[in-house]
């Protein structure tokens, strides 16, 4: 006599796969965002590491070199590039402060006048560091009335008595 199964629960027309569709197993893959592309080309155009804006953003250096290669790679030239662009609109609407640092730009100078705004590599030109001035040696207060106790003011009675007496002591002669 052949065994027969139970009856299932569910009727023939009915499945599990109709009642919920299945998901796929594991994490969920990362969903990118323009907000999170902005922060990017952001950092990067301020100079931080991959590992800097990845932490940004909350998400492991692989997975945003894998969502945002163009924004690592150009986020420099991007930001750059909508500075100028709105610099532009800005100087075409009359506003005469972005006017002449286009003038700025375009003409190769600094504001000065002088200095190459841009060397032929495109790297800011580098100005030459001040050098460095002698500075008194500032003394705390008691080290400052130290000093004047050994260098008494002779312009006046009692000053002049204690420079004698300094000097005498110094000799080791006694007046």
């Amino acid at each position: 006599m052949p065994s027969k199964s139970p009856k299932s629960p569910i009727a023939p027309d009915q499945s599990a796969s109709a009642e919920k569709p299945k998901r796929p197993r594991g994490r969920p893959q990362y969903e990118r965002t323009d907000e999170a592309a902005d922060l990017i080309k952001m950092m990067v155009a301020f100079g931080h590491t991959k590992e800097e804006c990845a932490a940004a953003i909350g998400i492991s250096t692989s997975t945003m070199m894998k969502a945002y290669p163009v924004e690592l790679r150009d986020g420099k030239s991007l930001i750059r590039g909508h500075i100028l662009h709105l610099l532009w609109r800005n100087a075409k609407t009359g506003n005469v402060s972005a006017q002449k640092h286009i003038e700025v730009v375009t003409s190769g100078r600094g504001a000065d006048g002088s200095l190459p705004y841009r060397l032929p590599d495109g790297a800011a030109a580098a100005k030459p560091a001040p050098e460095p001035e002698e500075k008194p040696e500032v003394l705390g207060k008691k080290a400052q009335k130290l000093k004047d106790a050994r260098n008494p003011d002779t312009s006046s009675a009692m000053g002049a008595l204690m420079a004698e007496r300094h000097a005498a002591g110094k000799s080791g002669k006694v007046q």
